[in-house]
């Protein structure tokens, strides 16, 4: 689940929630971020407990996610972009979408 609608629910003080939607998979990437680090060196930040959003509906999970080469935009590293760049306008060659 990747939105979860909290709308016709109640907040903890018992008003009614009539616009909420959350963002889960943001939600959780945005906190994974926090304790992993930017610059610490951490690769992966382990989230448990959040089981629920995950359904039968969901299929596959994120193994559906996962682009071919060539649809994926962000394949390469910034370094192996600029050195591919680099070597393309270096050559004349014409560049690769």
């Amino acid at each position: 689940m990747v939105l979860e609608d909290l709308r016709g629910g109640v907040d903890a003080h018992g008003r009614q929630l009539t616009v909420t939607v959350t963002a889960v998979a943001d939600e959780v990437a945005s906190a994974a971020e926090l304790v992993r680090g930017k610059t610490a060196g951490r690769p992966v930040a382990v989230v448990r407990g959040l089981d629920r959003y995950v359904t039968d509906d969901d299929g596959p999970g994120a193994r559906v996610l996962v682009r071919s080469a060539q649809d994926d935009m962000f394949r390469e590293g910034t370094a192996e972009a600029y050195a591919r760049g680099y070597a393309d306008g270096s050559s004349g060659a014409p560049a690769v979408p």
